[in-house]
């Protein structure tokens, strides 16, 4: 990191600085997120996909407009996974 950031040197002291000011004791096994309301027929785990889904796709369709593709957006897209559930 000290290469890549030859020419400004305080990136790593600020990097350095914040991470002594971090603080995080996770305890694993433990389900951490609130209660969702879930659809009646689908899981936790099929809500979350489809809405991961829904909103890839809108991210991606604001930072590449339909007028912007190119010819290879389908292969493009399925770097980022399925398109749907």
């Amino acid at each position: 990191m000290q290469q890549l950031f030859a020419d400004i040197p305080q990136v790593i002291d600020n990097t350095l600085r914040l991470a002594s000011r971090c603080n995080v004791t996770l305890t694993l096994g433990i389900n951490v997120l609130p209660d969702f309301p879930v659809p009646e027929g689908e899981t936790i785990e099929s809500f979350f996909r489809a809405e991961s889904i829904r909103g890839l796709n809108n991210r991606l369709g604001k930072l590449f407009p339909i007028e912007k593709r190119s010819d290879n957006w389908s292969e493009f897209r399925q770097r980022y996974g399925p398109l749907r559930v």
